[in-house]
C-alpha cells in the first residue's frame, strides 16, 4: 500500500475499516475488537513493556529514599539487559518461524508431479 502512494494515515484507516467490516474480525466481542489494529497493538505492547521495566526496577529499590534516588538510574541500567532478552526472544522466534512448513502451493498437482 505504501508503495502505491497511500500514506500511513490512509493505511491505518484501511486497516481499521478492514477489521470493522470483514469476518471473522467484525463479529468479535467488543473487547477483542478493541485489541485489533496496529496502533492499538503498539499502545498495548508499550504499556506491557513499561510495566515490565517498572517491575524490574522495583526489585532493586529497598527504601523510599533508594526509590527516589536510584529508580531512574536502575531503570536505565537495566535496559541493556532487557534489550538482550528481547534480542534472544526475537532470534528464537525467527528460528521457529523459519522452521515452519512452506506456504501451500497454488499448484498442488504440479507439486506432487
Amino acid at each position: 500500500m505504501i508503495q502505491n502512494g497511500i500514506d500511513w494515515t490512509g493505511a491505518w484507516r484501511h486497516e481499521r475499516d478492514f477489521f470493522a467490516t470483514m469476518q471473522p474480525w467484525c463479529g468479535l466481542d467488543s473487547y477483542y475488537q478493541s485489541l485489533l489494529c496496529t496502533t492499538k497493538l503498539m499502545d498495548r505492547l508499550g504499556k506491557i513493556l513499561a510495566d515490565l521495566i517498572a517491575k524490574r526496577c522495583e526489585a532493586f529499590s529497598f527504601t523510599l529514599l533508594n526509590r527516589l534516588v536510584d529508580d531512574g538510574w536502575l531503570c536505565v541500567r537495566r535496559l541493556p539487559e532487557i534489550q538482550d532478552e528481547l534480542h534472544k526472544v526475537m532470534q528464537t522466534t525467527g528460528e521457529r518461524r523459519r522452521a515452519l512448513p512452506k506456504e501451500l502451493s497454488n499448484d498442488p498437482i504440479g507439486e506432487v508431479l
